[in-house]
This record gives C-alpha cells, structure tokens and sequence, in this order.
C-alpha cells in the first residue's frame, strides 16, 4: 500500500491523500523463491512441504494466483519419482507437500515456463524412519555351529517399513542365546563398523551346548529369528581323573587299568566325542595300550594296559593336555610256558643225581611279557624212567624270577623229566637226568656163588659179591 498526497499552493486537495495499492506485474521465474525445511531434508515416511512465493521482476510479492508452477523430485542414484501436490494459495504463494518412500538423495525442481525460480534445483536428502524389524534380516547364511571362546561375526542388514537400508545405532541390536530350559547362556557381544552396508556383530559364546540364537532389534526378534545353534566346547584345557587316589593302583600285567577322566575347556564346558587318537599314556619306558569309552558329555572311562612290572607313574593325555601322574604297581602276570626256560639241563646233556638225594631243578619263570613271575605258580613235573610218576608241585622261589622245583628219585637209571604248566612244556624241557646208585650199604649186599659152599685145596675157589646200596640199586 502507498500513500499518494496531491496539493495546491501547499494545500491538500479535496480526498488527499489517497491510499494506493500497488500490485506486482507478471510473475517473474527468477525472483520467485521457496522457503521451508522440506526443501532440504526429508523422512520416510513423514509428510514434507515447503512453500513458495512468486514476486515480479522488481521484487515486489505477488498477491494474487493463477499462476502455474511445476514442481518434480528425482532420485539422484534411479529413476524413481516422488509425487509432489502443489496447491495454489491465490495469495501469491503455493503450498508444496511430498511423501518420500525411498532414502537417499533427490533433485528438488520448481520450474515455470521450463525456467527455475531461484534456488532451484534443490538438493533434498531423504533419511529412512525407524527400524522395522521384520524386514530386517541377517545378510548370508546364519550361524548355526558355534565353539566356545571363538568369534564369529553376523552381519545384520536393518530395513525400514520400505526396505529402506539404515545405518542404524548398532547399541539398538542386541544377541541371546538360550537353552532348552531358558538358561541363559554366557556371551559377548560386540559391534564393528568396518562394513558400512549392514550392522556387524560379533558373537563370543562360553557355554557349550544346544541353544536358540536370537537377533533383536529393541526387543523385537529381526526376520527369521530365533535359529537353533550348537555351541561345541573348545579344546580341551584340563584332564582331571574323577577319583583322584593318593595310593598306588594295583594291576597285572597285560590287564586294563580302568581310569575316569573329566575333559573340559578353558571355560568349564564339557569336551565330547573326543576321538581314541586324541587319548595316550605315558609312563618311563613301559608299553601301554588304551581304550577309551565316553560314558557321559566329557566323561571317559579309559582303560590303560601295562606290559612292564614294576612301580611307576602314568600319565593320561587327551592331545598335549596331561592329567595328573598316577603311581601304578604292576605286578608280573601268569607263568608264560614259552617264555620261561628250565635253567641246569638239557636234553642231550643229563644232569648227574643219586639214588635218594633230594635235588631241585631250576626254572627261569617269566609271564607273556617277559616279567618275573611274583607268585610260584603250580607245575606239573612227569617224570619217565625206571619209574614213571606225574605230580602237581608248589615250585620253591630261590631268587628274582628263579623258582626250584623238587626231584627225588630211589631207582638208579636214565630219566626223562618234562615240567609243564597248564599242558603247555617249558621251554627247554624235558631235562635228561642219570641217577646212580647211593653209597653202599652192607646189609643190602650179597654175596652169592660156589667158592662159598665148596673149594678144592690147593685149587681157586670164586664167588661173587653184589654191592647194592639202601634202595637195592647195585653199586
């Protein structure tokens, strides 16, 4: 509005001053201007505007519609188009309003005649709403074996309601494993930022076992979650016998020492399936043989064969993991026919005895592995000669792995002698043995012949004496 004052001589005329309005000509494309937030930033799915005021060539606003504006916003990185309303306000101004779906970067343009207004084009950023968590998902294959103290990284693609990629606060995200019976179990989780097309987490599990594996996004489960996970524990880290003994074990040779060992992690979680290689033992010099049964998670009954007589320690290990030493008294086994040998004879060389005297023969007694038999086993003596007799006799230990057994014989002559245990000859048998007569005895010599009845003077007379001692052997 203008003031106009007209005067004569220095005096108003009649109705001055007059009020004048003055409207502005023809909209002018490049003096027209936009203003508001909607021409710089925008939200999915949050309704956006922006006005716009037309003016003429001289600045001036206009008051009055009718004017025709056009206004496009274009993606920079597709094709897509948002759909922009344009209302004329017929007071010079135009109220634009749009509802972006795709996040990204636009071009805002307000055009008339195919000529911008000032400013135009307009960069507008369009930013994603919130997470919607169902059209957030894991981007490749889940998880679904983990191993105690091992990380292993999920990467978690968050969407909004319009599929929109966020690069979404990670601390919003959060990881839960959980058992069968709603234990909770133990976990790390951490975010990482070097991968700027999805939210990285890394995933630490402690406890072994089956569990169900959750992603969630502000307590909501993200798509496809829960999974079912096995978590395996880590190596093993500690071999304990379940019944430690501050005694020595008691065995026999070539027999299973039966042992029950626990095998856990560095995190307490029990060790399965360990295979039969991965479980040894080790002892001074002595041969062992193992067998080992899983009888419950992480719980081995391992059978240990020793092979060497003896006191000693033996160590269980499950791969370089030892448990601790056991003292071992291994005692010799049953007497081995083929390893035991009868020690002062042979077959082509007989052993000299006498009539009557007690003699013993002496045995080398070893079991299959070579040991010195500890306990005199029963032997079985046959003895073929003059007479012939088979007995079961208690042999007499002289010294280590040294056994006597007793031979007593009254008829002089040649013996064959075979010592057996358990039917089986000990090597080197059967044993040659002469027996000779004893001393002589008077009463048991005879004198016999014709020079005892009858002799002619002055020619021989003979006769014979048989010499024979106690047992009427002769001499």
């Amino acid at each position: 509005m203008y003031e106009l004052a007209v005067t004569m001589n220095g005096l108003p005329t009649s109705g001055s001053p007059y009020a004048i309005r003055m409207d502005g000509t023809s909209l002018d494309k490049p003096a027209s201007y936009a203003i508001g937030f909607g021409v710089k930033r925008a939200q999915i799915p949050v309704s956006s505007s922006f006005s716009i005021q037309s003016r003429d060539e001289f600045g001036n606003d206009l008051s009055t519609g009718g004017n025709l504006l056009t206004a496009t916003l274009e993606h920079v990185e597709s094709s897509h188009f948002e759909f922009l309303t344009v209302v004329d306000e017929q007071d010079g101004s135009f109220a634009v309003n749009y509802v972006p779906t795709v996040s990204g970067v636009y071009t805002l343009s307000v055009t008339r005649a195919k000529q911008h207004i000032s400013g135009s084009p307009f960069t507008v950023s369009a930013v994603p709403s919130d997470v919607d968590a169902d059209l957030t998902s894991v981007v490749g294959p889940w998880p679904s074996h983990l191993t105690a103290g091992v990380s292993s990284t999920i990467c978690v693609s968050a969407q909004d309601s319009f599929g929109n990629e966020i690069d979404s606060t990670l601390e919003r995200f959060a990881a839960v494993l959980e058992g069968p019976g709603g234990e909770e179990g133990s976990m790390q989780l951490e975010f990482l930022f070097d991968r700027p097309e999805c939210a990285q987490m890394q995933i630490t599990p402690y406890t072994s076992g089956k569990f169900t594996l959750s992603i969630l996004f502000n307590s909501h489960h993200i798509s496809a979650s829960p999974i079912d996970v096995t978590v395996s524990a880590a190596g093993v880290a500690t071999l304990s016998h379940l019944h430690q003994r501050n005694y020595a074990r008691l065995t026999t040779a070539g027999q299973y020492l039966s042992l029950v060992l626990l095998a856990k992690d560095a995190f307490d979680n029990p060790v399965i399936d360990l295979s039969e290689p991965e479980i040894s033992a080790s002892t001074s010099d002595a041969v062992a043989n193992i067998i080992s049964t899983q009888t419950d998670p992480g719980r081995y009954r391992v059978r240990v064969q020793l092979t060497r007589s003896g006191r000693y320690p033996v160590t269980v290990l499950a791969g370089t993991v030892f448990a601790p030493s056991l003292q071992v008294q291994v005692n010799g086994g049953a007497l081995s026919a083929t390893r035991s040998l009868c020690i002062n004879g042979t077959r082509s060389q007989a052993q000299q005895f006498t009539a009557g005297q007690a003699k013993r023969i002496g045995i080398s007694a070893f079991d299959s592995y070579s040991n010195c038999v500890v306990d005199g086993p029963m032997l079985e003596l046959q003895v073929l000669g003059p007479t012939q007799t088979t007995q079961v006799v208690q042999p007499e230990v002289q010294e280590a792995c040294t056994y006597l057994v007793p031979f007593y014989a009254t008829l002089a002559g040649d013996y064959t002698v075979d010592i057996s245990h358990l039917a089986s000859v000990i090597s080197d048998c059967p044993l040659s043995i002469k027996v000779s007569a004893a001393r002589v005895v008077l009463n048991q010599t005879f004198l016999h012949g014709s020079g005892l009845s009858a002799a002619c003077v002055g020619s021989g007379a003979t006769f014979i004496s048989q010499a024979r001692d106690s047992y009427g052997n002769q001499a």
